[in-house]
């Protein structure tokens, strides 16, 4: 009897998660039309060139991030674009990105230094690093549970980051909550954002990310704001 009922759980457990994965991989195509009919804006023209025109983009990449000090890597061999790159790397060029980018009239609060910890893992990497990681806290990028309450204990900085994870990371970033999800699939509609603006173009949130693409996205979100600041 109680093989029975044990067996009868199990088969519905079995229902039900075949049943999310299909709603949520209907719920995500949804999302990218939905994302994408909203982005039809004065963007497109811009992204247009830049996608289907530029062949040197990588390198064009590297050299403006190279420029505004996001990366110190001297050359695009230094820069070692087709790594994968780390929780730790992200950490340093994001909080770069994000010290380049604000504005002088922007009044956003960041976390005070004493409400970040550091992290139980970074005790023994590289001090500049350990520094990147726990100013991921303090800026509101890298660094928080799903309850937007309790700081991570550890930062993980030696793993890869996925798709899913840099699509959540930057949409943050540039939208801060508004595309945040309840659901198991958390970077659904971060990722379907990012897409609808041109910011990334494969959809495999499962892959890990290369310095390249960490470039390319990043020198985009670039020229995104360059382009807006000229049409105000």
């Amino acid at each position: 009897m109680k093989k029975s009922i044990l067996l009868f759980y199990l088969l519905i457990l079995f229902w039900i998660s075949l049943t999310f994965a299909s709603t949520t991989k209907q719920t995500l195509k949804e999302l990218m039309i939905e994302e994408s009919i909203k982005a039809k804006s004065i963007k497109e023209d811009l992204w247009k060139i830049i996608l289907f025109n530029n062949e040197n983009e990588e390198n064009d990449s590297f050299k403006k991030l190279n420029e505004e000090w996001i990366t110190s890597a001297k050359s695009v061999e230094d820069a070692r674009l087709d790594d994968y790159i780390t929780r730790s790397e992200l950490a340093k060029m994001l909080v770069l990105f994000k010290s380049k980018t604000i504005s002088k009239d922007n009044k956003e609060t960041v976390i005070e230094k004493n409400e970040c910890k550091d992290y139980t893992d970074t005790e023994n990497i590289w001090y500049e690093m350990k520094w990147y990681t726990k100013l991921a806290c303090e800026f509101w990028i890298m660094w928080i549970w799903s309850d937007w309450k309790t700081q991570l204990e550890k930062f993980n900085p030696h793993k890869k980051v996925t798709r899913a994870e840099l699509s959540t990371v930057i949409s943050r970033l540039l939208y801060w909550t508004e595309y945040n999800v309840i659901w198991w699939d958390y970077w659904v509609k971060h990722l379907a954002k990012l897409h609808a603006d041109w910011f990334i173009n494969n959809l495999d949130y499962s892959i890990n990310e290369t310095r390249k693409n960490v470039f390319i996205i990043l020198n985009r979100m670039l020229l995104s704001q360059e382009n807006d600041k000229k049409t105000q």
